[in-house]
């Protein structure tokens, strides 16, 4: 059975324009014809390695423990694979520090059957002087290609991301220096199969330019076993929630807010603020807080099913802040897996590891960090760390017994879904490329 819980935090449900989300025009029909039975030859030659270690397909956990590569790296060789597009094969391989050490480590593993290592190292060798001697001569495809030259995809995704950012602020009418969320995940007191959720959403610097629309901070809870009651949530000090102004933390927000409206039902929480209320000019901070009892599934040793924190922005902002923090008694045994997508139109029940939609190529993989950097400063976002030393203060929580993680984003593109989800699936049901 599987078991969702989503967060969703937006902001002005405004969509990209249509002819930004386009790429440019470019010729590669003839590149794709040429570089076809390069990628062909290399994924033949990875797949008969990997099938020659693992006797069979194998997952990318078994990649993880055979090949001394990373979880992340694991799933997109597995995805390269079975792509059936060449464009795919060169965006999804890691790049070349990873693949000379998988193939290192292969020839360490293949002492019976050597050939299968010398046909690899060919066949990689030939893919990767392709690939270079295209991205020389043909600028317009570093964005196809830039996955082999680090460096080049993050400066290209970001003056990309950047470009957008200025459009989309002068349609929406304003934007935020930094969107910061905090997420603490904690088993329910009286039933703990069940984790209780405190949330924090902070808009910092944010900043109407033109005619701003509303702007709507919110959780929604999307649990498909369990219908929660409004009662369920509650303000961080344990009081309800009234439609006037409780969800917002008054410590960590400026004096002077727009008008508020809070609605709660029993799948979500919004703080609706009036978007031309915002001072002209003037940044404002906005930071919003709630409880919900009873939101996600807490899947322990024995059980099958997925939980997941979810959410998007619409807001132009310069830099997105998201800190998960989890009860060691929350879904012990699993590590959460981070995964963002250029679509919003995800359904409910579906589950991202399907990868039923083209990953975003610039965002950051999901790290773990220690109590001690969780309470360090940010640069540019100092109201992030104040926000994390209130919910301690609020809640009581011990640190040490929490499972931190962080993702940071600069310009992240408004209209694209982002996604932390814990899973302990059927072995039946894992696939290549799903854990």
């Amino acid at each position: 059975m599987r078991y969702s819980g989503s967060a969703d935090y937006t902001v002005v449900s405004r969509w990209i324009p249509e002819h930004m989300t386009t790429s440019p025009s470019i010729e590669i029909e003839s590149w794709l014809i040429a570089f076809e039975p390069v990628a062909v030859r290399m994924q033949e030659s990875l797949r008969a390695m990997i099938e020659f270690v693992l006797d069979g397909p194998g997952r990318p956990i078994d990649l993880c423990d055979r090949f001394n590569v990373g979880r992340t790296m694991a799933g997109r060789i597995c995805r390269a694979i079975e792509a059936e597009r060449v464009s795919d094969v060169a965006l999804l391989l890691p790049a070349r520090p990873t693949m000379m050490r998988l193939i290192d480590e292969a020839e360490r593993q293949c002492t019976e059957s050597p050939e299968l290592v010398e046909e690899l190292r060919d066949a990689y060798q030939n893919f990767l002087r392709q690939i270079t001697r295209i991205a020389s001569t043909h600028q317009e495809l570093t964005s196809v290609l830039s996955v082999h030259d680090p460096r080049l995809l993050r400066e290209t995704a970001e003056r990309r991301r950047a470009t957008i950012f200025r459009a989309m602020t002068d349609e929406v009418g304003g934007y935020t220096e930094v969107s910061s969320l905090v997420a603490i995940d904690y088993p329910n007191k009286e039933d703990p199969s069940w984790g209780d959720s405190l949330i924090l959403t902070g808009l910092h610097g944010l900043r109407r330019i033109g005619v701003m629309q509303p702007i709507a901070v919110g959780a929604i809870s999307s649990d498909p076993t369990k219908k929660s009651e409004p009662e369920s949530k509650h303000r961080i000090d344990g009081k309800p929630i009234d439609p006037v102004s409780s969800t917002v933390i008054r410590e960590l927000s400026s004096s002077e807010l727009p008008a508020l409206k809070a609605i709660t039902t029993p799948d979500f929480v919004y703080s609706i603020f009036s978007g031309e209320d915002l001072p002209h000019g003037s940044p404002v901070d906005l930071v919003v807080g709630s409880v919900q009892d009873r939101w996600l599934k807490n899947i322990r040793p024995g059980e099958t099913g997925t939980a997941q924190e979810s959410g998007y922005t619409n807001t132009p902002t310069k830099l997105l802040i998201i800190d998960l923090l989890v009860h060691k008694d929350m879904w012990p045994g699993i590590e959460p897996k981070f995964c963002a997508y250029n679509s919003l139109d995800i359904p409910e029940n579906s589950y991202p590891g399907d990868f039923w939609f083209r990953e975003v190529d610039y965002y950051t993989d999901l790290a773990r960090i220690d109590s001690a950097r969780l309470l360090e400063p940010i640069l540019g976002a100092p109201k992030h760390s104040k926000m994390i030393e209130y919910a301690i203060k609020n809640s009581g929580m011990d640190l040490s017994e929490f499972r931190i993680y962080r993702v940071g984003i600069r310009y992240p593109t408004p209209g694209h879904s982002y996604w932390m989800y814990f899973s302990r699936r059927p072995s039946s049901s894992l696939q290549p490329g799903s854990e």
